[in-house]
Order: structure tokens, then sequence, then C-alpha cells
């Protein structure tokens, strides 16, 4: 017999099982209304269950789509709409597609059409899966920026997909909007706009004439080509934003780019093909798409930032997959790479930055092993500095790398690379490209930008700065010269000593002495430049240690001279074997770290018989 109370059910597959039963009606539908917002059911319902064991369903939502959800995406990021007109404008309409791809790609539409769209917004709103997780997602992304409350924004969310449900109803009025576009062009269409309409309303109208205009474009190809016919004319400086946002935002993922691309025999030809076209050097003979041929025309023409930057994403997302690049061997993919990395170099690194350098080394080291097995981290770093030719462009590649995830977690290989080419550098000069203006402060501000990524320890990064000034100043040319000294002053200079100096920069100094600590497949680099480096079990350690027997504030490690002492703060001490030799237990004590070894937080690691929670940790004084 059941036991009387509120069930709450899920379905997943056309399966339905019980998550809890609660005692409360509202607790259950709390509950029911967490598990939607989850998106992983196609179906969430709660029923009460009496004395009888009789069942009444008083809470159900499900999926509308014929029971298969649609994925959501997941943002890092999402601008902050401080009114419903900052949705209509380009930032936050990417942040939607980015979240809707799926649900966009099976309606062949994007956001610039469906915020225009009653229909389609209530659509949405129905499907309660997609909704909640939408709404959800966006949510988070944007409080990142706020540090606010998740369900705070989650209600503003909300209360703004309500407004422009409303604003939706009553489009139909911006319609002599749609028509101007039509007869007059773009150019007219924007200048009115600009000139008559105050600030906050113009995305709204814009955005409203160009869905206009797409209406009759049912497919990706069609819609890509409607936009590019609008450049008819050569339009005026104030169009070329727009239009470039609106081919953004059609060619901003897979499917409209394998649609508009056509026949592709593999991967490596479709990316191939890409960037060629980011670099306007696109070719019948790469392939036969019409309309990116017109678009390489565009791109050569006008200045296209954000239909450059979705495609260079969409080579670094494929890249970064593991679909094979051609349908023949390893040799054959290696080939493909090879052809194609010559097109995704740029000075100072590749096309893209960090997320680029991440897909190439990745990439490399899947496909240009000479054996069965891929090439390790190290080697493929290697491989890919070996096809860069000047410092500057090994520098900017392994400086975007260390700012990735993927790079951080073998950041010490990095960092030693890095040591070594800013070692051998004598001249600002070197990270200048031949065919640019000598401009030491815009060099120096670059590199102030990417070595605060994030990526490098503080005190590393300062040091590498520093180096990097000292060039700068010796480079910069003399700001004034003294004037001509007076005849009375050489006579009494002719009786005193006179101490002729050259002086230059001061000679860059050894960089400080830092530690590497493994765990888990993971490095943390400690190079002394805050007081503490903290490992333990605590959610604010720098290295947190999973191990049952290991304290919340296990130990500390600080520099010392040249070197680092570990000091224990734990109840059930630190073991550090260094190299090869036994353990050593330190129990409220300090312990040296030198050379390499292990150090094992809460338990002897031969005895533990743990190598899960083994820290490997290795001292570089350079």
């Amino acid at each position: 017999m059941r036991r009387q109370g509120f069930e709450v059910l899920v379905e997943t597959g056309g399966k339905a099982e019980i998550d809890g039963i609660f005692g409360d009606e509202t607790q259950a539908v709390a509950r029911a209304q967490y598990l939607l917002s989850l998106a992983k059911f196609t179906a969430v319902r709660v029923q009460q269950v009496d004395a009888r064991d009789r069942t009444r369903v008083i809470f159900e939502k499900a999926y509308q789509g014929g029971g298969r959800v649609i994925k959501v995406a997941s943002i890092n990021d999402a601008p902050l709409c401080r009114s419903v007109g900052d949705v209509y404008g380009y930032p936050s309409r990417r942040a939607l597609l980015r979240l809707m791809r799926a649900w966009c790609d099976e309606n062949v539409t994007i956001p610039t059409e469906v915020l225009h769209q009653p229909l389609r917004l209530r659509q949405i709103e129905r499907e309660e899966v997609l909704f909640n997780q939408v709404v959800h997602r966006l949510a988070a992304a944007q409080v990142r920026r706020t540090h606010g409350k998740p369900e705070d924004q989650v209600d503003w969310l909300r209360k703004l997909h309500g407004e422009l449900f409303a604003l939706a109803k009553e489009a139909e009025s911006l319609a002599p909007f749609g028509a101007m576009l039509r007869d007059r062009g773009v150019t007219h269409l924007i200048t009115l706009v600009t000139t008559t309409l105050p600030e906050d309303e113009r995305a709204r109208t814009l955005t409203y004439a160009f869905q206009d205009f797409l209406s009759t474009a049912p497919d990706w190809r069609d819609k890509l080509v409607a936009i590019m016919g609008l450049f008819d004319g050569t339009p005026g400086p104030l169009a070329i934003t727009p239009l470039d946002e609106l081919i953004a935002e059609i060619l901003d993922g897979a499917t409209p780019v394998r649609a508009v691309l056509g026949y592709a025999p593999d991967l490596g030809s479709a990316l191939y093909a890409l960037a060629c076209l980011v670099r306007g050097r696109l070719t019948d003979e790469h392939l036969s798409s019409p309309p990116l041929m017109e678009l390489n025309s565009l791109n050569n023409r006008f200045d296209l930032p954000l239909t450059r930057a979705v495609l260079i994403d969409l080579i670094a997302r494929s890249l970064d997959g593991t679909t094979r690049l051609t349908r023949l061997d390893r040799t054959g993919d290696a080939a493909a790479l090879n052809r194609m990395i010559p097109l995704l170099k740029e000075y100072g690194g590749f096309l893209g930055g960090a997320a680029m350098c991440a897909a190439v080394t990745r990439r490399v080291k899947s496909t240009l092993s000479c054996g069965p097995d891929d090439l390790s981290y190290q080697d493929a770093v290697e491989r890919v500095l070996e096809m860069l030719a000047t410092p500057a462009d090994k520098i900017g590649y392994l400086l975007d790398l260390v700012n990735t995830e993927f790079g951080r977690r073998r950041a010490s290989h990095l960092l030693e690379r890095l040591n070594h080419l800013f070692a051998a550098s004598r001249s600002i000069r070197e990270f200048v490209p031949r065919d640019a203006a000598d401009d030491v402060e815009s060099v120096t501000e670059n590199f102030r930008r990417r070595l605060n990524g994030g990526g490098i320890p503080r005190d590393l990064a300062e040091r590498f700065m520093q180096r990097i000034e000292r060039m700068a100043a010796a480079d910069r040319p003399a700001i004034a010269r003294p004037p001509p000294p007076r005849p009375e002053q050489l006579a009494r200079a002719a009786d005193e000593t006179i101490d002729i100096s050259i002086s230059g920069p001061e000679p860059a100094g050894p960089m400080p002495p830092y530690v590497v600590f493994s765990y888990q497949g993971q490095e943390s680099v400690f190079a002394g430049g805050r007081e503490v480096f903290v490992m333990g079990r605590g959610a604010d350690c720098d290295l947190i240690v999973g191990f049952e027997g290991t304290s919340r504030a296990h130990a500390v490690v600080r520099q010392s001279g040249d070197g680092f002492v570990l000091e224990d703060q734990s109840r059930n001490g630190t073991y550090v074997a260094i190299e090869n030799a036994a353990p050593v237990l330190a129990k409220r004590t300090s312990l040296p770290l030198t050379g390499a070894g292990i150090v094992f937080l809460g338990a002897n690691p031969k005895r533990a018989g743990d190598d899960q929670h083994l820290i490997h940790f290795r001292c570089v004084v350079c």
C-alpha cells in the first residue's frame, strides 16, 4: 500500500519513476518546479495519494514537442539587459542564439526573427522544459557579472519575456520601416532611424525591418543571400555594422554553415575553405558555393569583424573536436592539418587567440604522432612552436595557451618555455610586425593584457613585464636633447673631471624560483608572490585535496630564500618524500621542499596505498 501524501514523479524515455514523497503539497510542487528547471526530464508531475491508494494529478508539466527535449547549450557569459530594449541588441541576440542553437536549427530561424513573432515566443514559453532551462542558464551567466542572486535574475528575465511578448503583438506598427528597407535600401533606413528615433528604440526598429525582409527566405542559404543583397550600391559606414551582425547571426553555428557550404568531402576540406574565406582567399577550386564566393568578395570589400569572428570560432570548435579531418588514415589527417595551419597563423600567435591555440594544440596532439599513440602534451606544444617563425609568434602562442583551462593544467612547461624565450630576446623590435608602424607602446600594452590574463602567477607575470619594459625603454628614442653648453660652462668644465657614462636598461635578473604542484592531472604554480600557498580540503584552498584524512587547511607552503618550506597545520600530519627517499613526517612542524618529490596530506603514502591523492612537486630555480 502506498504511503499517503504527495508523490513527485519524473519521466524519461517514456518511463516514470518517483523522485520523492512529501507530506505537504507546497513542498512537492516546489520540488517539481526545481526538477523542471534542470531540463533533464520529458515530464514532471505531482500526484496526491489518499488513504485508499487513489491518485489525483495536481501538477503536471511536459515538453510539448512530441516528447523530444531540445538541448540548450551552456554559456559562460551573457550581457545584462537593463530594459527590454537591450534584448534586441546584437550581444543579447548572440547569447540567446548560443543557448538555443538546437532550437534555432530545427526551426531555421535566428533571434532577430523570433523576437518579433508572438506565436514563436508563446511556443517557447509553453515548452516548459526548454523555457525554464533557457531562463535559468541565462540568469546564471548574467549574475557572474553582478554577483547577485540567480533567483532574482530569473524573475527579471521572466518579466522581460512578458514585455517582449507584448511588444511582439504590437510589431505591425513598425511595418513602414520594413517597407522602407525593401524600397529605399539599408542606408536610407539606418540614416532615418538613427536621426529620428530615441536610442533605446533603434535596435527594435531595425531588427523588425530585417526580420520582415527575411520573411520570404525559408532556409539558411536564402537568408544569407538576402542579407548580402543589401550590400548592393555600396552601403554607407552606418549600414555595415548591422549587416555584419546579421550575417554573423546567420552563420554562427555548424548547421547553417554546412547548408551554405554545400558538398564538402570531409571536415578538413570544409575547414580549409572556411579558413580561406576568413582570409578572403576563397576560390572555386576550394568548393563551388556561390553564397560563400559572394561572401568572400564582401569580406575583401568591407570590414566584417563579427562575421570573421564567428567563422574563426567555428573553425576552433571543430578542430577541438574528435571528428576525423579526412576519410583516410592519420597520415591523411596530418596532411590536412598541415595544409590548414598556415591560414590560421597571425602575427603573435593564431587567429582567435586562446581558443584557437588550445584547439590547434589538441589537434596536433592527436594527429601529428608517428605512432599509434597521441603525442604527449609537451611534445604537442613543441611541434606547434616549430610551426611558428618569430619570437613574437611563439611567445604570443604560449601566453594565449596558458590562459586556457587546457594550458593551465600543464602550466609549468609553458612557463619554462616562456622564460627561455624572454631570456633570449634582446629588443622590443623583435615583437613589432615588419609591415606595421614602430609602435612600442601598443606592443607593451598587448603583452601586459596577455600577462594579466590569469594563467601566470602574479609575480612571474610582473617579472616578465619588467623585462619587456626594459627592452622597450632601451629602444625608445631620447625624448629631448640638452641645449649646447655656453662658453663659460666649457671653460669651467676644463678644470673638472668629466665622467661620461652610457646608461642603459638594467639587465634582466633571473626569474624568481617557483614550485609546481601536480595533483590528479592538474598543475598549480606557486611563485612566492603571495604570502602562502594553502593545501587542504577547504574550498578556499589553493590546492584542494579530496582525501578523507586531509584537514580543511592542512598545510601551507612559504618561500624561504631561493627555496620553499612546507608547514604542517593538521591533526594527522603531512608526509614529504624528496626524490626517491623515504617519506618524512611533519606534524605541526616544517620541512624544506627541494628538487622534486611527493607530498601526502594525512597518511603515510606507503601504508595508505592511495596513489590517487599523491601530490607531486617540482621546485624550479631559474
